[in-house]
């Protein structure tokens, strides 16, 4: 398991826990995130973020649908179902590979999740992360 936070700076807005196994692309949503005032905790696998999700009370999960480890999906219903991130809004996404053609969002469950993003761009979660906050 690896988690890495950063924060945004002593008025960092929201706490956002990011399951993303890509190191690069953790990196980049990692600066944009930070960027807009939110502290960021990564995970690098679905069982990560569940390791890592109780002890930091993340306001928002934000999830890869195809996580190694276990997609974004179910890892969604497992948040649900702790006590401690029953309520947690969850963003899964799903990045735009070749041809413009997303991937699947694989095992998302509507009832865990809060917003589904086909993703383009990095802004693309960040406007979901802020949609989820301010809808919570």
């Amino acid at each position: 398991m690896t988690a890495q936070t950063s924060a945004a700076g002593p008025c960092a807005a929201r706490h956002v826990l990011l399951g993303e196994d890509d190191v690069e692309m953790a990196g980049l949503l990692r600066r944009a995130l930070t960027n807009r005032g939110h502290r960021v905790t990564t995970a690098n696998s679905g069982p990560a973020v569940l390791e890592v999700a109780p002890s930091h009370h993340p306001d928002v999960v934000v999830l890869k649908s195809l996580l190694t480890g276990l997609n974004g999906g179910p890892v969604a219903a497992l948040l649900h179902a702790m006590p401690t991130t029953a309520t947690t809004p969850v963003v899964v996404y799903s990045e735009v590979g070749a041809g413009g053609v997303p991937f699947p969002l694989a095992g998302a469950d509507s009832r865990y999740v809060s917003r589904y993003v086909e993703v383009r761009h990095s802004t693309d979660i960040v406007d979901a992360v802020e949609h989820a906050l301010s809808s919570h």
